[in-house]
């Protein structure tokens, strides 16, 4: 016999363990890559909001998409987020907003996601108006249909929201 038993082991192990660097490197490339997508979903979103563009933000969607607002609130439809946009729209106004995404695991065609949502806000409420800073922990996943990453879950696992203080002038 040519190899022994022991030697056809360490032969298998090798071969496999070369057989899987090659697709232990892709899926480090794909989630590099879908970081990199799911970056500029996240900045096309953060534009809408802004411009409280409803369209555009729930165009990055899948149709059947389910968004949880508060942490360990009710999964809300597409059109329940919607209608509730639409009413946060009209006291509330975002004045910057940035997604850093923390990490990506790629599951084939879906990622999970979590990301942290950092946004300057301005909250109005009769005459009086505030400015505020908030700060989000998400759970997203993103799948993939046959055009494009879109939306598909969205978790608030944590929000923290504080008063920005105003200027104060200077006393000379």
């Amino acid at each position: 016999m040519f190899f022994g038993k022991e030697s056809a082991m360490k032969w298998a192990i090798q071969i496999v363990w070369l057989l899987l660097i090659p697709a232990t490197a892709n899926a480090v490339v794909e989630e590099e890559e879908l970081k990199e997508i799911v970056e500029a979903k996240y900045a096309q979103m953060n534009k809408a909001l802004v411009g409280k563009d409803l369209g555009a933000l729930t165009a990055i969607c899948t149709a059947d998409c389910k968004f949880k607002v508060r942490p360990g609130g009710v999964s809300l439809s597409l059109d329940q987020f919607k209608r509730i946009q639409e009413q946060g729209f009209k006291t509330l106004t975002v004045n910057r907003a940035r997604t850093t995404v923390d990490s990506v695991q790629v599951q084939g065609d879906r990622a999970i996601v979590r990301a942290t949502w950092i946004a300057d806000l301005s909250a109005k409420k009769g005459k009086s108006s505030r400015n505020l800073r908030g700060v989000q922990k998400l759970l997203d996943t993103w799948s993939h249909d046959d055009e494009d990453w879109r939306l598909s879950v969205s978790n608030v696992l944590s929000t923290r929201t504080s008063e920005i203080p105003r200027p104060t002038r200077a006393k000379l």
